[in-house]
């Protein structure tokens, strides 16, 4: 009888200690792989970065060609350990794969890019074809990996939602354990939501830098393309969009003379200057890189002289033994051009 009462007595603990051991290896395995999911998140997240000073590093803005060599080797070093840390993780999304292909098609293009620079051919037909060619490849680069970012989120989010139930499971049939798994689930709880605080603001970080030139704090050329393609459906003869285009002359001598440290203060300003001119008269200021600016503004043609003139007169600036004036290019869609590409090769051509 006594025997009997002290197998009984046992059971209960025993079982509920094989169920605890359980319990607690099934909640650790599904916080590792939310763990795993938001660190691959963050991975994805440097490799966005990367790429983007990937992307930018060849059109020596700011740079000499041997800093920039060396830039793109760091960046490239870079990515491929964050992409060969991503492959190691069981089941990869199949968009990483998309994204390690983008990536490696991109190559040869910052390499073209980097050449015809280094060359003095950046602005030329061919250089401007190949930058675009290279900025496609980096976007769709880019694409691919937020996809798998995003997937990386969504199964973060599933393994955490297993974790949850489990937990509650364990707390139904575990009272006696209940402070143990609950001080661990709060604990891993911050822990997640920690990393996706952390991994939310490196992917804002990242989003916001794809548009912004960080120089000047301006919208950057890809902005412009996503501006101009969002206002040309809305484009009308009554309507019309003015693209116009600015290269600054006497730069290249005021760079030389004074330093890219002084050049990239010079731009800084300069666009300011711009960014204010523009905003009195509802345009928008972009700089494309280097020292070629852009305004895009839905306008009518009567006023579009007043906002050429504002914007010229704060790109221009002289000092004792300087001065900086800039040459303009201006396409109005539709009517000159009907489409983003054109646009912007037009604009180029009549600036130079």
């Amino acid at each position: 009888m006594k025997k009997t009462t002290l197998t009984r007595t046992l059971i209960v603990p025993v079982v509920m200690a094989v169920l605890g051991i359980a319990a607690v290896g099934l909640l650790g395995t599904l916080q590792g792989r939310a763990d795993r999911a938001r660190t691959a998140q963050i991975r994805i997240a440097e490799i966005t970065a990367s790429l983007q000073q990937l992307g930018a590093l060849p059109h020596l803005q700011g740079v000499g060609p041997a800093e920039a060599e060396l830039g793109i080797k760091a960046a490239r070093a870079d990515i491929a350990g964050q992409l060969k840390a991503l492959g190691q993780q069981a089941d990869p999304p199949t968009a990483l794969a998309a994204a390690t292909t983008a990536i490696r098609a991109n190559d040869p293009k910052v390499d073209e890019v980097f050449s015809l620079a280094r060359r003095g051919q950046g602005h030329t037909p061919d250089g401007v074809t190949a930058t675009r060619q290279q900025l496609d490849r980096q976007t769709a680069a880019i694409d691919s990996l937020q996809k798998a970012s995003a997937d990386y989120a969504d199964r973060a989010h599933f393994a955490r939602s297993q974790a949850t139930q489990g937990i509650v499971f364990t707390v139904l049939l575990l009272l006696s354990v209940f402070a143990f798994f609950y001080t661990r689930s709060v604990f891993d709880h911050r822990t997640v939501r920690r990393l996706f605080a952390e991994n939310e603001r490196l992917l804002e970080a990242s989003r916001d830098e794809a548009h912004t030139d960080v120089l000047t704090g301006l919208a950057n050329r890809r902005a412009l393309q996503m501006d101009l393609e969002s206002l040309l459906p809305d484009a009308t003869d009554e309507e019309r969009v003015l693209l116009a285009l600015f290269d600054l002359d006497g730069f290249k001598g005021y760079n030389d003379t004074f330093g890219h440290a002084a050049g990239d203060e010079l731009l800084a300003r300069l666009g300011r200057n711009l960014q204010r001119a523009v905003a009195d008269h509802g345009a928008t200021a972009y700089r494309l890189g280097g020292d070629e600016f852009c305004v895009l503004s839905q306008i009518e043609t009567d006023q579009s002289e007043e906002l050429i003139a504002a914007a010229t007169l704060a790109l221009t600036d002289e000092g004792d033994g300087w001065s900086i004036g800039t040459s303009v290019g201006t396409v109005w869609v539709p009517g000159d051009a009907g489409d983003v590409e054109t646009a912007l090769v037009m604009a180029d051509e009549r600036m130079y």
